[in-house]
């Protein structure tokens, strides 16, 4: 969905342009230098006729989304630069490979005329974008594999279990609640295990299909055949993007265990107290 055009206040920024900042202050000068209003009292009235016309012109409202779009090129370009320098180096050297292939196919699409390359903008955009996230949510789950071990995960889990038919009152509730976390991790780290295959496959189906539809842009004999490629890659790609999205409602927040940790500390504490008063 298109984003809606931004509103500007076109006075305002008649009033703070360059020029008219710079004719303003040379008023004041010339009214302190001479001791005299009257470069002001000018100033004024051209200032008044000044934000009367000209912010409703067509020249200086063209002016003004020239100057906003490069300042939203500007912003783009700075995000889009700062999350590939979060990707793993090999990462980012695929983003741009198949960055490179979008612009080329669309450069050929726009040799054989109709403009079906322009027509396919937001198309291939779309898909540049999606590549980009996959690599992202690769290299997030690639963090969070490398942070977490699986057998240990496991270990506590089946220590934590046994723990709990020994124990009993606030320890034994404590121990409960540990038990759940930990099942949940466990669950949620084979889910990422299987995501990330998920992704890795998809990221390598995409480069494959993106680079045949590159060779098909250089002949076209097909035109539409072309478009119902990025169609079908598109949908392809929303499907998996739909996939691994049903993970983000498990979200884990590791300080939930250093919590429970913390309540099982007291919990024995208070319990090997007790002991010993009793004895």
């Amino acid at each position: 969905m298109a984003e809606k055009k931004k509103q500007r206040n076109l006075h305002k920024e008649a009033f703070f342009s360059q020029y008219n900042i710079i004719l303003l202050a040379f008023a004041v000068i010339a009214a302190v230098l001479t001791g005299s209003f009257l470069p002001i009292v000018a100033a004024v009235g051209l200032e008044v006729l000044y934000l009367a016309f000209v912010p409703e012109t067509q020249i200086f409202k063209r002016l003004v989304d020239q100057k906003y779009l490069e300042i939203d090129k500007e912003e783009i370009d700075n995000q889009y630069e700062k999350r590939m320098s979060l990707l793993q180096w090999g990462q980012r050297e695929r983003y741009e490979s198949l960055a490179g292939l979008i612009q080329d196919t669309k450069a050929n699409l726009n040799k054989h005329g109709d403009g079906l390359g322009d027509s396919m903008v937001g198309k291939l955009r779309t898909l540049e974008e999606r590549f980009l996230w996959m690599m992202e949510t690769a290299n997030s789950y690639d963090h969070y594999l490398g942070n977490v071990d699986h057998d240990t995960l496991q270990r506590d889990l089946h220590h934590v279990q046994s723990s709990i038919s020994t124990a009993s009152g606030v320890v034994k509730k404590t121990l409960e609640e540990r038990h759940h976390i930990l099942k949940k991790r466990l669950e949620r780290l084979e889910k990422v295990y299987e995501n990330r295959t998920v992704l890795t496959t998809q990221i390598s189906t995409v480069e494959d299909i993106m680079r045949l539809i590159f060779e098909s842009s250089l002949s076209m004999t097909d035109p539409r055949g072309v478009s119902k490629q990025v169609d079908d890659l598109l949908i392809d790609v929303e499907s998996t993007e739909e996939t691994v999205n049903e993970l983000d409602g498990g979200e884990f927040e590791e300080e939930m265990e250093l919590e429970f940790d913390a309540e099982l500390e007291k919990a024995l504490a208070e319990a090997e107290e007790a002991s010993e008063i009793h004895l």
